[in-house]
């Protein structure tokens, strides 16, 4: 039954609100890297970031918004004998440094080698630490480049603090704040095209990445001001994502997989041979599987796995060493880490296919795919480890002496 004072609260929130009146127009305001996707994506960040701070690149502003950039850094407290300081910073020919993304696997880089300094940047925006990689990528510039002195960044939304104690925090705040700072002291040095365009990525950022103040503060004010509509609004929208894996539960369970632990974020199950690998994991699933496919919903991806979870090693490795021999699996040359290996995979769609589909064909989409590949894939994957199925189960039943 309707309840007539829900239909007052809509009523009232939908007449005229100057503040979500503000609020919408901040929203649709255009921007350009709104318009090219680039809000989430860690790698065209990474790429204007180094843009940025190449003083050769084509934004006329040569070496200050690098030397901006590492006079913040340095006044963050970086310690050691390989540590620059304010004073090698402001006195450093700046000029001669180059910049590279991905350079062995590295987010950002920078290398001079005139001053004998570098710079490591891992940024993340969606993701966090993983692989031990910090530890990895300071090993590796520090053996590469003894004598050199270094600035290793880890560059996270809000700062977050880095496992390894070599790192210097940073936020995209600050980054952002740098950027505005630059615009603001150098605009007049460069096109008005390059000012707006540094100054499109700063707002893209504060919409997506940080808190905005002016955001925030008009959104705390409308929800205080109309909290049983909003509240209404929000418990009735559709959940794109919740949809799709109630979807890929029932197309799992209609052809013949065992649903295990599942969320909103990621479904689990196993094939009735797959089931027979003994239940001896640990710290993963509650059922204590071992070995799963798994549908995971992350950022507008939906991606498809078979992963190898925590357990006994002398039983991970026989796993290990069973798939490496089975062409069927796509990723068996992969690392095998000591907790999760996925050794088999495909991405059912990207995030831009997700959100050019309105959420019935997206529906559809995912049902076949899973469909395929139960039956395309599923038989030649279970017959691969079958061998090393039936040799678990035996030692499992085994009794110690």
């Amino acid at each position: 039954m309707t309840n007539p004072t829900d239909i007052l609260e809509l009523e009232r929130f939908l007449q005229e609100n100057a503040d979500f009146e503000r609020l919408e127009g901040i929203a649709s305001r255009f921007n350009p890297f709104e318009a090219m996707d680039w809000t989430r994506q860690e790698l065209r960040h990474s790429a204007f970031i180094r843009w940025i701070f190449d003083p050769s690149e084509s934004h006329g502003l040569g070496a200050y918004p690098l030397r901006t950039f590492l006079k913040y850094v340095v006044s963050r407290g970086i310690t050691g004998p390989e540590a620059p300081t304010v004073f090698d910073v402001d006195s450093w020919d700046l000029t001669r440094t180059t910049a590279a993304t991905e350079w062995e696997r590295i987010d950002f880089f920078l290398l001079n080698d005139a001053e004998r300094f570098l710079v490591l940047v891992e940024n993340k925006v969606d993701t966090g630490e993983h692989s031990n990689q910090l530890a990895r990528y300071a090993d590796r510039v520090i053996k590469q480049f003894p004598a050199y002195k270094k600035c290793l960044v880890y560059l996270t939304p809000e700062g977050d603090q880095p496992s390894d104690e070599r790192y210097i925090a940073a936020s995209h705040r600050a980054i952002v704040d740098l950027l505005d700072l630059i615009c603001e002291r150098r605009g007049n040095q460069t096109s008005e095209d390059v000012v707006e365009f540094i100054r499109g990525y700063s707002e893209m950022v504060r919409r997506h990445i940080v808190k905005d103040s002016e955001i925030e503060e008009l959104c705390q004010r409308i929800y205080a001001n109309h909290r049983q509509a909003l509240d209404l609004i929000f418990e009735h929208r559709p959940d794109r994502q919740q949809y799709l894996s109630n979807a890929v539960e029932e197309t799992v369970s209609e052809l013949g997989g065992t649903l295990d632990q599942c969320s909103k974020a990621y479904v689990r199950w196993i094939t009735p041979n797959i089931g027979r690998v003994p239940a001896l994991g640990e710290g993963w699933t509650r059922t204590g599987r071992m070995v799963l496919f798994e549908v995971e919903s992350y950022a507008g991806r939906i991606i498809l796995k078979l992963i190898l979870g925590p357990g006994p090693e002398d039983f991970r490795n026989r796993v290990y060493e069973a798939v490496q021999g089975q062409s069927i699996f796509n990723k068996r040359s992969s690392k095998f880490y000591p907790k999760w290996w996925t050794f088999h995979g495909h991405t059912l769609f990207t995030k831009k296919q997700s959100e050019s589909m309105e959420l019935e064909e997206a529906e559809s989409y995912v049902r076949k795919r899973l469909a395929k590949f139960f039956a395309d894939e599923v038989p030649a994957i279970e017959k691969a480890l079958l061998s090393v199925i039936g040799e678990l189960e035996a030692e499992a039943e085994t009794p110690s002496s």
